[in-house]
């Protein structure tokens, strides 16, 4: 475990902003009636995807959020689960996946006011198997694993339900967002993160909430799970390529 890593702590901190790009927490939605959380979504849903953070469809275009149909898909680390509603607007199957209970209560509030049902609804737990689920086609987390310490773990987990023919998405800090956060050169990659000087200072330039955060690169990513997964895609989001989608599937069937 990584030293200082507490998540009791990660589910407070990822249960207020900016928890799924809205500038709100995730309690917000336990007071309001359907029909409110519906006027809400419509609202703001919009918005999560022309933000900065979309970067100009980038962000959709990698992930692939307008070119799955009937897939099975895990969104781990649901947020507002503003992304698991654009999959169940492609007639996907969604499950949602978080380390905070009110942040899957508001996903589930979120899909539900737009008609469609979760297929599961997961708590993430500390330790292996760190979830449970039925198996699934996408494995879909945005802005998630780089926050745990668990990334190999998770993405083992991750491959034991996977389907034979489906894809691991990730969206992750980058080697490059170290290099913007500490205008150092990153550690080397199999060297923990919070041992480096710089890290409480990478933690906060990279978000307002948290206490861990870790970078990725091919070469990194390859390292921790090259002998199980395979890179199939990686793009930059930005000009500064602090932000990747990286696509992986399963290398040994």
């Amino acid at each position: 475990m990584a030293q200082g890593f507490d998540l009791n702590n990660q589910r407070r901190e990822w249960s207020r902003p900016p928890i799924g790009g809205a500038n709100t927490d995730s309690h917000v939605l336990d007071t309001m009636t359907n029909p409110q959380v519906r006027e809400w979504v419509e609202r703001n849903w919009p918005l999560q995807y022309g933000q900065p953070s979309s970067w100009q469809g980038k962000y959709r275009k990698a992930l692939q959020l307008d070119e799955t149909f009937d897939m099975r898909v895990l969104d781990y680390g649901a947020g507002f689960g503003f992304d698991a509603l654009s999959y169940a607007l492609n007639n996907n199957s969604v499950a949602l996946a978080d380390i905070s209970p009110s942040n899957l209560r508001a996903a589930t509030r979120v899909l539900l006011a737009m008609e469609f049902i979760p297929s599961e609804i997961i708590v993430v737990r500390d330790g292996w198997p760190h979830f449970n689920a039925q198996p699934f086609d996408i494995f879909h987390s945005s802005g998630v694993l780089h926050h745990t310490p668990y990334f190999r773990e998770v993405l083992q987990r991750a491959s034991m339900l996977l389907s034979p023919w489906g894809e691991i998405r990730l969206m992750l800090y980058t080697d490059h967002m170290w290099r913007l956060a500490t205008g150092q050169e990153p550690p080397p990659m199999d060297v923990p993160p919070w041992t480096n000087s710089e890290f409480p200072r990478f933690v906060r330039f990279c978000d307002a909430v948290g206490d861990y955060a870790d970078w990725y690169s091919v070469e990194k990513v390859n390292h921790f799970v090259g002998d199980f997964l395979t890179v199939t895609n990686w793009e930059y989001l930005r000009e500064d390529n602090g932000y990747a989608v990286v696509t992986l599937k399963r290398s040994r069937l």
